[in-house]
């Protein structure tokens, strides 16, 4: 069974898994393995990670990005 590793800041509500679960499991046509992480470091936003594949739509995702752009321009 394919693993979804749902990672967020605070808790999300049970309305909100269910339509996240209902929403992958279509996408996917099949029933998907989820696991719900709360990490406060992440500040807030979402991260999901299907099998190898991950979108990080977190704020602590952004400035690491934020950052490495930055450090990129010092660099030149």
């Amino acid at each position: 069974m394919l693993k979804v590793i749902v990672t967020t800041a605070t808790p999300l509500e049970k309305g909100l898994t269910e339509k996240l679960k209902a929403a992958m499991n279509k996408k996917h046509g099949r029933e998907l393995e989820f696991v719900f992480a709360v990490e406060p470091s992440v500040i807030g936003g979402i991260r999901v990670v299907v099998g190898s594949k991950a979108v990080d739509a977190t704020v602590a995702g952004k400035l690491a990005q934020v950052r490495k752009q930055l450090l990129a321009q010092l660099e030149k």
